[in-house]
Order: C-alpha cells, then structure tokens, then sequence
C-alpha cells in the first residue's frame, strides 16, 4: 500500500480529507477559491483506491483541468469567491464558452455530485453489492445525463472494472469500519460546502440536470446505528 493512503492509528485519508475540506471557508454564502481548489486536489489521492488507472486517471485529468480553468478565471476577474466569478462571466457573456471557470466549475461540481454519491453508496448499501453497482448507479443518477453517448460507453465500461469491495477497503486501510468512520467524516464535511453550489447553480439557472442536493444522513450507517468519529 502506499504511504499516502496508510492508516496511522485510528485514521486514515478520508479523515485527513475531511480535515482539509473543513477549512474551507465562505465569503457571503459563496465558496473562496483558493481553498476550495486545494481541498479538491487533495481529495485526488482516494481515486487510487478506485483501480483502473485508465479510468481514474481521465476522471482526475478532467477535473485538474477544471481546476485550472477555474483559477485562471479568479485571476482574470481578481476575484476569490465562486459566484464573483461566474458574475464576472456572465457580465461578460463568456460562462458558456468551454474555457471558462464557470463551465469547468460546472462539471467539477457535477462530478464531485457523481463521488460523494458513490462513497454514500458504498458506504450504506449491504456488504454483499458489489462496488461496481454502487459506482454504476451513482452514475445513473448524477453524471451520465449529462453525458453524450460516447462518453456514457466509457464511464459505463470503467465503472465496470472497479474493484471488489475488499480490494478497495484495504486500499484504504486495514480496518473496514475504521475507514467507513472517516468516509462518514469527509462526506458530511464536503456535503455541507458542495450542497450551497449546487442550490446555487440552480438559482442562477446554470444547471438543467444534475440538479438534485445530496443528503449524506449524519453520523449514520446503513442500518441506521449511529457512529461516533
């Protein structure tokens, strides 16, 4: 296993995640930039547990670029939040072009809709559904109507070659519930910063499909016991 994704004591990446995404910080009601991009690039690491480095490697290439897209934008505009920057845009009538920050926030925003849903499923379906499944119907209700049908071929074989759902816990740590813990910790965390951009791409009319607020139940597994952190 890799040293990044080793668990010392009682923790593990998703807990070291879900610390960074807390400090992610608000300027009225809007995400500031600059954390919100390291938070994201930090998340990166848990694709290696996802296998099929083909697969992960596009998603994650794809949304580096966004990444990018989005902070050559806030430097344009000199601005720090996500919405002074996808106001600047619209003033200029760019935010549908494919190299603004607001189409690329859009599909960062569709896609860590598509992640968080997938580590929920993962996290509260039976131990006995395969990885796959989860992946493959958090895509199905996240990213694949937004998708052509090229596009939805390839997520669909990719998502087939996920790993079993032990492969990917010892990806993670030798513990399974010590990792669900910090899975629980980091989807509440990103829940709480990601669910403000989707309501506001949905108020200013920006999005017409991936439109739905995720809803990660506090501190609970699948059968409903709650989990102490």
């Amino acid at each position: 296993m890799s040293e990044e994704l080793m668990v010392m004591g009682s923790r593990t990446v998703f807990h070291e995640v879900a610390e960074k995404w807390s400090t992610v910080t608000m300027k009225d009601g809007s995400l500031r930039i600059p954390c919100f991009v390291d938070a994201v690039i930090d998340f990166l690491v848990v694709f290696k547990a996802l296998g099929s480095a083909f697969f992960t490697d596009m998603v994650k290439s794809d949304m580096k670029q966004n990444l990018e897209k989005i902070q050559a934008s806030a430097r344009k505009y000199s601005v720090e939040t996500v919405r002074e920057m996808v106001e600047a845009e619209v003033r200029d009538q760019v935010y549908m072009n494919s190299t603004s920050g607001t189409e690329a926030l859009l599909w960062l925003k569709r896609t860590l809709q598509f992640i968080l849903l997938l580590l929920h499923n993962i996290a509260t379906q039976e131990s006995q559904t395969p990885l796959n499944e989860c992946a493959l119907q958090a895509y199905r209700d996240t990213l694949k109507p937004c998708h052509n049908w090229v596009l939805q071929r390839m997520f669909d074989a990719g998502l087939l070659c996920v790993p079993t759902r032990q492969s990917f816990f010892e990806e993670l740590g030798a513990n399974e519930d010590v990792v669900r813990v910090g899975m629980q910790a980091f989807m509440e965390v990103a829940v709480n910063h990601l669910n403000p951009l989707v309501a506001f791409f949905n108020q200013e009319r920006l999005e017409e499909v991936c439109s739905a607020p995720l809803k990660i139940p506090s501190r609970r597994d699948a059968a409903g016991t709650a989990i102490v952190c």
